[in-house]
Formats: C-alpha cells, structure tokens, sequence
C-alpha cells in the first residue's frame, strides 16, 4: 500500500539476545518486498555481548537511532513522519515494549498514530524457575547473560521501583503498558512446541499450556492456508497408538551433525579430539563470562543517566496473588499474563513445527540457508500481509 507523498511510516524492527541485525535479513526482505513506501529501520547500535546489557539499555540505544532517523526523515520540510510500528524478535519484543513506554511518556504518540506492535517468539513473562535438573539452566541464563539474563529471570531490582523491569512493565499504571495499548494492532507469533528457548506460556502470554503434556503425534495441527507452520486449531488423538508407531517414536530426531555428515576420516577425527574440545569450551566460555560482564558494567555506568525512571506505577499487591495449578510460573507471571491479556486488540498467532531440536529461530526464518529455518517463511509472510498502514 502506497503511502501518499508526505506522509511517513516509520517502522522499527529489533533483534533478539547475542544476536545481529543481519539476523532479521530474511524477514527484513520480505517487509521491503511488500512495503517499499514504509521506511524501515534495523537498529544496529547493539549487537551479541552488548545485548547483556539490559532491556534498558538497549533500548535507549533504539531510542536514540530512532529519534535520528525521524531527523533525518523530516529533513525535507515536505515530509513528516506521522505513523509508527515496532516489531521484535525474542528479546527485541520485549526492548519494542520498553521503546513504545519511553515514547508515550514523551507524548510521541499525540501527533504519530501508533499502528503496528508485533512481537517472535518473545518472553514477555520471563523465563520460568524449572524444577529439578533444569535448574541450572535458569542459572546459567541468568547469570551467563548479565544484566539482560537478571531481568529475563525476573531477579532484577529496576530502577528504584525494588520490583524486576518486566513486573513494571506489564503494570496496568505504567507507560510501557498504556504506550502498548496504543496500538491498532498487536500481533503476538509464539511457538506451540519445541521453543526450548522461549516457551509458549511466555511468548504468547498464557497461564496455560494446551500442547503441555501430549507427544507431538498426538497433536493433530490445523494449518492456517498459506501461512504454515502458522495454525488456526488442532486436535488431540485420543485413540492409543500400536506398539510399532510407539516404538517409531522412541527414535531420536535426526541431526545431520559431523558425526553424520562428516565422511571418514573426519568424523573419526572429531571423536577423538571432542574429549580435549568440551573443557576448552567450557574454560573459554568462563574466560568470555569475565570479560564480557567487566565490559558490560562499564557500558552500562556510561548509559546509566540516560536510563532514569519516568513514573513510579504503582506496586503490585501480593496479597491476592493468583495461583495456578502448574509449578512453572510464579504468582508474578501469572499476574503478568492476566495484565497482557486485557489489552484490546490482541491477536495471538501459534507456529507449530513437529521433528525439531529449537524452533525458536525457525520463528523468524533466521538463517535462511536452513530447511529447518525456511519454514519460518511463512510466519513472516502473514505479518508482512497483516501489517497496516492507515493514512492521518
């Protein structure tokens, strides 16, 4: 859809966690292919270790690359930059929250229409504590990520608020929220099965799970035509498998790893060599660890005046905490969950991709020269479609 002269859509597209702007390639194609009039900025002021620094952070980062472009765009007297949309990938749909809220604080969204807010496969209720062995991933992540893995598993103290940034955003009274509810669209995309990095309670903001529980034969998925893996329902078999589909499943997925893939010698090599591989990584990721939070720090202190608090919402009682009958999600979540959810014009949209180790990536067709990845296509292909443009 052709914008008329003059007028201007600015949309942002962010993202994720140790990631780089050449990662939103695939998706930031397709956009261009379909709306050459919208102008399209991929923040790349951050990218892998600068993405520890916190939500906030990079955010900023957003802001001020953000508040550049506008310049530059209104530049020419004849034009004025007058709707706005914002996408995000993993952890770039929760910085695409924290931008919109800097943005109505500063009444943005007076005089710029705010259109479009959609978000892949993002936490937007952090990390859940698993129980059990599972534990040490909740640690590893919240500690291996610096800041960012602080407020992902909601162990952070933000500002002075003394609660984590991502109950204050999801607080009715705060301006992440009322910025968020701006939107004439908000498009959710999560994975139902298989996001092993986000699961689907937090990147489609729910307090329960239907596919939990079910081995993936026994979902049957209903795809929406032309947008697979996207679905628009599923079914649960209820009749018993044989012993043999049983059996089948028990096979591991196939992983055309270099045990596989790599023809003799090298595969026999690789054997013998991963003994001396797995603590070196283990030393240079430790080594990493040190380095990149040292550097983290000091980034942060520079940042620091410009991340100051906007308005103090108000606290979220603890006394009628809601209580779900899952050990995955803490009393905050689901509070959380029940906040998102009484936003108007939400659409949720489900990916279901069977026989894969992490859909996460395949979400947003990350590395195209992937199978696996391409399928994504599809998801991308309906935002794409989705997206509007309204003219003031």
């Amino acid at each position: 859809m052709l914008i008329p002269a003059g007028f201007m859509h600015l949309h942002v597209l962010i993202h994720g966690v140790q990631g780089h702007p050449r990662h939103l390639a695939e998706a930031a194609h397709l956009f261009a292919a379909s709306h050459a009039a919208v102008h399209l900025l991929v923040p790349t002021s951050f990218a892998y270790q600068n993405t520890y620094d916190g939500i906030d952070s990079n955010a900023h980062r957003v802001l001020h690359e953000l508040d550049d472009a506008v310049v530059a765009l209104e530049k020419d007297p004849a034009v004025r930059v007058t709707e706005f949309s914002i996408s995000g990938y993993s952890l770039g749909g929760l910085i695409a929250r924290y931008v919109v809220g800097i943005l109505y604080s500063r009444g943005f969204f007076d005089s710029v229409a705010a259109v479009n807010f959609a978000s892949f496969t993002t936490p937007h209720v952090g990390i859940p504590p698993y129980p059990h062995t599972a534990r040490i991933l909740f640690w590893l992540g919240s500690t291996m990520l610096g800041r960012t893995g602080e407020q992902l598993h909601l162990i952070d103290s933000w500002a002075d608020t003394g609660r984590p940034l991502l109950q204050v955003m999801a607080n009715v009274e705060s301006p992440f929220y009322h910025g968020l509810a701006k939107f004439r669209n908000i498009s959710i995309y999560a994975n139902a099965i298989n996001d092993f990095t986000v699961p689907y309670f937090s990147g489609a903001f729910e307090d329960t799970d239907p596919f939990a529980g079910h081995p993936e034969r026994d979902i049957i998925p209903e795809y929406l035509p032309d947008y697979a893996p996207l679905i628009q329902g599923f079914s649960i078999v209820s009749a018993s498998p044989s012993l043999i589909a049983r059996l089948k499943s028990l096979r591991p997925l196939t992983f055309s790893g270099p045990f596989i893939a790599w023809v003799f010698p090298w595969n026999l090599i690789l054997y013998l060599v991963l003994p001396l591989f797995v603590p070196l990584g283990i030393l240079y990721l430790a080594i990493d660890y040190l380095i990149s939070s040292r550097a983290s720090r000091a980034r942060i202190r520079l940042l620091q005046p410009s991340v100051a608090i906007i308005i103090h919402p108000a606290p979220d009682s603890d006394a009628d905490a809601p209580t779900l009958d899952s050990t995955i999600m803490t009393a905050a979540q689901v509070r959380m969950v029940r906040a998102l959810n009484k936003l108007d014009r939400v659409r949720k949209h489900t990916a279901f991709r069977p026989a894969v180790r992490n859909a996460h990536a395949m979400l947003i067709c990350l590395e195209p020269r992937f199978a696996d990845h391409r399928v994504g296509r599809g998801v991308l292909r309906h935002w794409v479609d989705h997206f509007e443009v309204v003219r003031l």
